[in-house]
């Protein structure tokens, strides 16, 4: 038996056997999948999967993996744990960024999937909508939704359709039609972030003084994020629903050129990216040329936790020990 992480124990210690939880698995082989698991998602050798709750030490030991992690708060910055065995190897293995071949696309991202992790999005927004009044989204996944069919492979919240929003978008009341509205989990209660961000990502100036967004033309799918306790705020969801979240977009686009853009911008974890969520980020962005990623830097400036200053070589020496 090998010793798991503390949040890893928590989870295998928190419930009923026969209960079904999420986990991310870094494989030792991408082609060998240990007994017990469903893969959810893909991103090469990281996968998030299901597995019953009294198969975890199992799993765990398995030589089929060589580590595992329960699924966590990206808020609280436990997603982005570090995972040194190997890693650092892979990582120094993994290809260049710089060595994909570049894709051309128009500047106004005509052709482009932008696709957005995060909560609150006025779907019935005029720089959402075409010159006719349809919508440019090409989908809705409300995460933490109920009822209704569940997206497979996910199973939890709900899809709404590029069919379905342009129906009640034809309604005298879009939201109640469609059943979403912006507001739903935000804590501030206004649905606005989402909205904003992807409005400066997006937008496309149809609401008279607004300002145009850095990809006008492009097409839109928004993931409105949700974590697995729906009795905590939900607007970072947790460490494996962003990750589903980042592949379902990756989906909807298809083979077309795609930007994924998340908000969790936080200090939390290693910045060398080890952390098993940054390893799969990795194995999304090259998969295949057309794929990039933006992720929001945080709202830390008022919060002085950095400083600057010169470090002079007399000083080093002085503090030097051996």
């Amino acid at each position: 038996m090998i010793d798991m992480d503390p949040r890893l124990s928590e989870l295998y210690e928190a419930g009923a056997e026969q209960d079904e939880v999420s986990v991310i698995i870094r494989l030792t082989d991408e082609a060998r999948i240990p007994p017990d698991v469903r893969v959810v998602s893909r991103f090469g050798k990281i996968v998030t999967a299901r597995l019953l709750r009294e198969a975890v030490q199992r799993v765990h030991d398995s030589e089929d993996v060589a580590s595992m992690k329960a699924s966590s708060s990206v808020g609280e910055g436990s997603a982005w744990d570090d995972d040194i065995a190997e890693s650092h190897t892979e990582l120094a293995a993994s290809q260049s960024l710089s060595e994909a071949n570049p894709v051309s696309v128009p500047e106004d991202g005509s052709g482009v999937v932008v696709g957005i992790c995060d909560w609150g999005f006025d779907f019935t927004h005029a720089n959402f909508r075409n010159e006719d009044g349809t919508t440019r989204l090409l989908a809705l996944w409300h995460q933490g939704a109920d009822g209704g069919e569940t997206p497979a492979p996910y199973g939890y919240g709900r899809v709404y359709t590029k069919d379905e929003i342009n129906r009640a978008l034809a309604t005298p009341d879009p939201t109640a039609t469609l059943g979403y509205h912006p507001s739903i989990g935000d804590p501030r209660g206004n649905g606005a972030h989402g909205t904003h961000v992807s409005d400066i990502l997006a937008g496309n100036r149809r609401e008279p003084g607004s300002e145009v967004g850095l990809a006008s033309g492009a097409d839109i799918v928004f993931v409105h994020l949700a974590r697995q306790r729906l009795d905590e705020l939900q607007n970072f969801g947790d460490s494996v629903r962003l990750l589903e979240g980042l592949d379902f977009v990756r989906q909807q686009a298809d083979r077309k050129p795609l930007v994924a853009h998340f908000s969790a911008g936080m200090t939390g974890g290693p910045h060398n990216g080890t952390a098993l969520f940054a390893q799969a980020v990795d194995a999304m962005v090259l998969e295949r040329p057309g794929i990039a990623l933006v992720q929001s830097v945080g709202n830390y400036a008022s919060s002085r936790m950095h400083t600057h200053g010169p470090v002079s070589y007399t000083h080093l020496r002085a503090h030097e020990t051996f």
